[in-house]
């Protein structure tokens, strides 16, 4: 007991930089303000006075599971109805986005001579805290991926919104309704016991897929929810904590010479984010000819990035914001669920060649 009281007051300095660090990212409006406020301020406490103790992993691995079971709670079937119409065209731009952004990334290690596992998960559009998530457990630097993410996470949204709400002006558009979800939701704590069953699968397959806290608790949680079971709406509170905690687990695992050495190639970086954002254009045109969707609907479901900015933007100017946030979050369920298992056998594979040699 007493070891762990002061394992408790050891972590209390991390604990207080990574709430003030939200807040303030938070009181700020900045993009995921949770997680880079508390990465931020966490590593400018480690710059100061490193902290004497680290997080432990299970609070790490609860913080994972927390955000999957919160991604898995917004697939439903209404999802699958909205996007029916679709689904074959979009997921063929999904997969050319990604093979896109892939080939940015590795074209970004050849440029500036960084390893290619973390160019690659800093150039895909599947959220920050995922992609450096499931980077580390393949061997990505956090401190490049973090820092690629952020950047293309930082143009899309100061690009894309302003770029489509000028394009096409429609007036005043009636406020983004809450999308309708499958199973209804339940504050009853006994709901929460049908999480059981997502954990325990996570922690069985820890060692065989890549983020599991994430990936597996995200789709059973996501299965369970359009069977039509009914679960626990997770509280507000317990996802911004999830948030600080994966924050500061970030800034507790960037290296400050990794971030010194990836930050000298920024400018080199925004060119191939710009393209990325050239690239999505282009794709949402493509998929506006092949579907007779609306263009602006399109664009906003290609953009590479922020599901729930390009929603707002779609409500702003009239568009269909439930076709634009299903649509995301097909692509992130895709990347998520493929995108990790694909990489790993991939750059396993290329590292074998090279032993080989």
């Amino acid at each position: 007991m007493k070891r762990s009281l002061s394992s408790t007051v050891r972590l209390l300095p991390t604990f207080l930089a990574a709430v003030v660090g939200g807040l303030l990212f938070d009181a700020l409006s900045f993009p995921l303000p949770w997680v880079l406020g508390s990465m931020a301020a966490v590593l400018l406490l480690k710059a100061v006075r490193p902290p004497a103790a680290r997080l432990p992993a299970t609070l790490k691995n609860g913080a994972l599971v927390v955000l999957g079971i919160v991604f898995g709670l917004q697939f439903s079937l209404d999802t699958i109805r909205q996007v029916a119409p679709f689904l074959l065209p979009y997921m063929a731009v999904t997969v050319s986005m990604i093979a896109c952004c892939v080939g940015l990334g590795a074209w970004f290690a050849r440029w500036t001579k960084t390893d290619a596992v973390s160019s690659v998960f800093g150039f895909i559009p599947g959220g920050l805290t995922e992609m450096v998530v499931t980077g580390q457990a393949v061997g990505a630097k956090p401190g490049t991926v973090v820092f690629l993410q952020t950047l293309r996470l930082l143009s899309v949204l100061s690009v894309v919104p302003f770029l489509v709400a000028w394009w096409f002006r429609a007036g005043s558009a009636p406020p983004l309704a809450a999308a309708p979800i499958g199973a209804p939701l339940s504050a009853s704590p006994t709901a929460a016991l049908w999480y059981a069953l997502p954990i325990a699968l996570a922690y069985l397959l820890r060692k065989a897929v890549p983020a599991s806290y994430v990936l597996v608790t995200m789709l059973l949680t996501a299965a369970l929810h359009i069977a039509g079971a009914t679960l626990y709406a997770v509280p507000s509170v317990a996802l911004v904590a999830a948030q600080l905690v994966v924050g500061a687990g970030l800034g507790e695992s960037v290296a400050f010479d990794e971030l010194r050495a990836v930050g000298k190639q920024w400018l080199r970086a925004l060119a191939l984010v710009a393209a990325m954002l050239a690239i999505a254009m282009g794709l949402g045109g493509a998929l506006h000819l092949a579907t007779g969707m609306d263009l602006p609907e399109a664009l906003l479901s290609v953009a590479p990035g922020g599901l729930i900015e390009m929603a707002l933007t779609a409500s702003s100017i009239g568009a269909d914001a439930a076709v634009v946030t299903s649509l995301q979050m097909v692509r992130l369920y895709t990347i998520l669920g493929a995108v990790p298992f694909l990489l790993k056998w991939w750059f396993e594979k290329r590292r074998r060649r090279e032993t080989r040699r």
